[in-house]
């Protein structure tokens, strides 16, 4: 088995390892992470929103609930109510005078009118007390659930939460929820006479303050027995409470127990768990933050590979063709980079084996043609030297018969001939002696003298020192 090393992979598959190890992979992970931190911070977002929901619940309804029980304490410390409670009247007209004099001069007109309060109402059990207006005797709602809950609980003050079928059907009494706050007057002591104070608050009032809390999710402020203040669709005073009991096994994402009134009351919300992606698509940003990160990378390494490795492989291509001795030079816009250089050394490398293949080429086809000049020479020496034999022997054969006829001076002529012809077809040297080329003039001389007879007549001298002295062969000059 062949051993892996990166040597082994393509460039292509290089720059996909570098795009997945360095590029995708790091970019998945870090924009993972940046999803689950953006998805855990808008849950801790939530969470805080539900969260300052209830503190600002929990503080408007305590206020409201501790704004009112300062107003009591206003008529519990009123030394005037006090006296008026506890005076007997001897007749109406009197205790109508004490009464509108004591409403002038009482906060009971003032406070009433500041938006809180529903209603106000003061007991006794005086019975010279005409019930009207603000003040009753106590036996006009001695048989009432409130009242005897209030009785039996032994506070001072104590706050009721009831729903009170009269008001139902009578307009301008107010919510049928009721939420009172009832104090006995005994500050200035008892007197002998039972003396309280009840005070309603107005719902309406109270659950707006619950009503106002846009979020999205379902909130409940409940005490031991019901659902006192809701925001779901259609709550009004009007409607019976809910138990207290009523959610099962609801999951209940938040609460809060505070205390109002010598109460325990609890917040409580219920949020649906926002969905992973709805919170993603809900930040546009973030969206086109993670394709900007996964596309440019991406659409860079794509370009970039491509650049690289269709060079390379234009370059790998060209190269097999070398191989298959086609030389084609890369015409294509090489680039100024590394690679563009290696396509330039190329090209240059093609032309020079292109012209080096046709100085070859020419070199080996004048080599062929000299070859064959050569051979062609070699085959006419050949038929050329038939003929001298042929000659020399025919010539040979005429000396001798001329010999044998008595003419001496045709055979001396004829050997002499024959001697120029073989010195002309065999020249074993191109210098020879003075000496030897005047030896070949005196032949051809002879044969002239042999055809013109008298006509010639010639004399040649050499200096003795220069008979030994070698020159160019001439003798192929005399022959013509």
């Amino acid at each position: 088995m062949r051993k892996f090393t990166f040597n082994n992979l393509k460039i292509r598959n290089k720059l996909l390892l570098i795009y997945a190890f360095c590029v995708l992979i790091p970019i998945i992970v870090t924009d993972a992470i940046i999803l689950l931190t953006v998805n855990q911070s808008a849950k801790e977002r939530q969470r805080k929103e539900l969260q300052y929901a209830m503190e600002r619940i929990e503080y408007n309804l305590s206020e409201i609930v501790n704004g009112c029980i300062l107003f009591t304490n206003n008529l519990y410390n009123d030394r005037q109510l006090d006296a008026f409670l506890n005076k007997k009247y001897e007749s109406r007209v009197s205790y109508y005078s004490e009464y509108i004099h004591l409403l002038r001069n009482n906060s009971l007109s003032y406070n009433y009118n500041n938006g809180i309060l529903n209603k106000i109402e003061v007991f006794t059990d005086n019975n010279t007390i005409i019930n009207g207006g603000k003040i009753s005797t106590v036996d006009t709602v001695r048989n009432t659930e409130w009242y005897q809950v209030y009785r039996d609980s032994g506070e001072d003050i104590f706050l009721y939460i009831y729903y009170d079928e009269t008001k139902r059907f009578l307009a301008g009494n107010g919510t049928a929820r009721t939420v009172s706050i009832i104090r006995k007057l005994d500050n200035y002591g008892a007197g002998g006479t039972e003396k309280f104070l009840k005070i309603d608050i107005d719902y309406n009032l109270m659950l707006r303050d619950v009503l106002n809390e846009k979020i999205d999710a379902d909130i409940y402020v409940r005490n031991q027995d019901y659902i006192l203040f809701s925001n779901l669709p259609n709550q009004n005073g009007m409607k019976d409470f809910m138990p207290a009991s009523m959610f099962g096994n609801r999951r209940i994402t938040m609460s809060k127990t505070f205390t109002t009134g010598k109460q325990e009351w609890e917040i409580l919300i219920m949020a649906e768990d926002t969905p992973f992606w709805t919170v993603i698509f809900g930040n546009k940003g973030l969206i086109w933050l993670i394709l900007w990160n996964v596309a440019v990378p991406s659409l860079l390494i794509y370009f970039v590979g491509k650049s690289i490795s269709g060079r390379l492989s234009l370059v790998a291509a060209s190269m097999d063709k070398v191989k298959q001795e086609q030389f084609e030079v890369i015409s294509r816009p090489e680039g100024e980079d590394e690679i563009g250089d290696l396509i330039r050394s190329y090209n240059l490398m093609v032309l020079k084996i292109r012209n080096l293949i046709e100085v070859v080429f020419k070199g080996k086809e004048e080599k062929q043609a000299l070859e064959l000049s050569k051979k062609q020479a070699e085959l006419k020496a050949v038929q050329s030297q038939v003929n001298p034999h042929f000659l020399f022997n025919t010539l040979e054969t005429i000396r001798m018969r001329s010999l044998l006829k008595g003419e001496n001076e045709t055979a001396d002529i004829i050997g002499e001939l024959a001697i120029l012809f073989r010195k002309s077809m065999d020249w074993r040297s191109d210098y020879i002696t003075i000496e030897e080329e005047m030896s070949f003039v005196e032949k051809y001389i002879n044969i002239q003298k042999y055809r013109f007879g008298d006509k010639i007549k010639y004399y040649h001298y050499i200096m003795e020192e220069c008979r030994e002295v070698s020159g160019t062969e001439a003798g192929d000059r005399y022959l013509y």
